[in-house]
This record gives structure tokens, sequence and C-alpha cells, in this order.
């Protein structure tokens, strides 16, 4: 399954429903596919903006953030760990921490 290529951006309000959507980061609004939409909740309607700009933030930062993970891991793992997975320095190797967070993030 292959997601809406990036990067993502605020697109425009859909008045009808008052909903922001997130769209592709393209020049012009008529050529915009809309990914998804963020749509206001009684009472926190003044958070609608902030939710739809962290969407748009945590997608389009997702490819840096795993491949400077990944760096990070592969490095911290040559380091301090032996080739069978056991640390050699305490606390606990931070290449485990970051190994689990990439799992948990998947890959593409």
């Amino acid at each position: 399954m292959n997601a809406t290529p990036r990067p993502w951006k605020v697109g425009y309000r859909n008045e009808a429903d008052n909903a922001l959507v997130i769209t592709e980061d393209v020049e012009s609004i008529s050529k915009a596919i809309p990914i998804c939409d963020v749509r206001p909740q009684p009472h926190y309607h003044d958070t609608q903006a902030a939710n739809a700009a962290l969407i748009v933030q945590a997608v389009n930062s997702y490819d840096a953030m795993r491949e400077g993970l990944e760096q990070a891991a592969t490095m911290i793992n040559s380091e301090y760990c032996t080739h069978d997975g056991r640390c050699v320095n305490k606390p606990e190797c931070a290449a485990q921490f970051c190994y689990a967070a990439l799992a948990l993030a998947g890959k593409e």
C-alpha cells in the first residue's frame, strides 16, 4: 500500500462542514488531492488548525526521522553492542531503544 506522496500541507477549509483539508503540497489548489480532513469537535474548535498542522508536520518529517534513527541505531550498535546483540556499556544499550522505535514505526 502506497501513501500519498509527500510533502503534505494544510490546504483549504471545506466550507460545507468547516473541515480543514490536508492535501499534497502542490502549487494549484485545483490540482490538490484531498488526503484527509480535520473536523472541529464541539468545544475544541480552536485546536483544529493545530491538529492539522501536527498531522502535516509528522507526515512530512517521517522519512527524515526514520533515516536519522536508523543511522543513530547503527552507529550506537557498532560502538556499544557486541555482534550477538549484547550491550557492553550500561545502562541498557540505546541502540535497542532505537530499533524498538523503528519497529513501532513500521516499514514502508
